[in-house]
């Protein structure tokens, strides 16, 4: 880590500069000003940055805030970059190469605090993976299980759930963490947790995380749901099953449907079968 005070990079070729992605073409000024720089690491040789604004940032030259995060420019991008400059990588990804599991954080501090408990953390600078984007991801981590730890806003959990669903179809062994908030705040995140529990309390957390498909069938039933009437439950039932489950392989539904899913809408085990096969 390290820090861009937007002075650094004088004695570079202006050109050069441009080329790196660390300077528009017309610009006089550097693109990281006043911002605290996260490297992403390969084989502990840099090959990306992104910077993560500061009291000090200033604005952008339209006037607009400046972002919180800001990404090194790649060719992709600005033409004007070298081809060699692109954001195929993940922060983290020197911590998970030897790794049994991987642990996916939503932000770079997240992924940061992660690493030096000693997780094999990647962070995915986002709540939301583009479809495009899944096959670098997934060839990244490759068949090894997984564990997703975003923040615990909307927009987190949807991202968890998001992601955990597009890794499971691809094949990997997904579990979802769900932070204990302590602090009542509404963006709560694993940097967040860190700083009041201790690493026995995460392991705790990884312990009990809950599987994918389980973590939706969880969030579709409520504990009021056996205090619903019969039909209301059975309605719910179908949507669920409609509607969550018909990515899930068939191999797995039947026993899924029959025992997790029944016993959680709380269908008596003598009309199971009969449901299940009306479904």
């Amino acid at each position: 880590m390290g820090y861009a005070t937007g002075e650094d990079l004088k004695h570079i070729e202006n050109k050069k500069l441009v080329k790196a992605g660390l300077k528009y073409k017309n610009s006089n000024k550097e693109l990281f000003v006043n911002r605290i720089m996260y490297p992403y690491l390969i084989r502990d040789n840099t090959v990306y940055f992104i910077g993560k604004k500061t009291p000090l940032t200033p604005t952008e030259n339209d006037g607009r805030a400046a972002g919180k995060y800001k990404k090194l420019l790649t060719h992709d991008n600005n033409p004007d970059v070298s081809k060699h400059v692109n954001n195929k990588f993940l922060f983290g990804e020197d911590t998970i190469r030897k790794a049994e599991y991987v642990l996916i954080a939503e932000g770079i501090s997240d992924a940061v605090s992660a690493i030096s408990k000693g997780y094999p953390t990647v962070s995915a600078v986002t709540t939301h993976i583009k479809g495009s984007e899944i096959d670098r991801v997934s060839k990244i981590i490759g068949e090894r299980p997984v564990k997703i730890c975003l923040d615990i806003d909307n927009g987190g959990m949807k991202g968890a759930r998001e992601m955990a669903e597009k890794l499971t179809l691809r094949g990997n062994e997904v579990s979802i963490i769900t932070l204990t908030d302590s602090e009542g705040k509404q963006d709560f995140d694993l940097n967040d947790y860190f700083r009041t529990h201790t690493k026995e309390d995460f392991d705790e957390l990884l312990e009990n995380a809950v599987g994918y498909w389980n973590y939706i069938l969880n969030a579709e039933t409520p504990k009021e749901c056996k205090n619903l009437p019969i039909l209301t439950r059975l309605n719910k039932l179908k949507k669920f099953i409609s509607n969550d489950l018909h990515q899930m392989p068939e191999d797995l539904w039947r026993a899924f449907a029959e025992n997790d899913v029944l016993f959680c809408f709380r269908i008596k085990q003598e009309g199971r079968q009969s449901c299940y096969r009306r479904l």
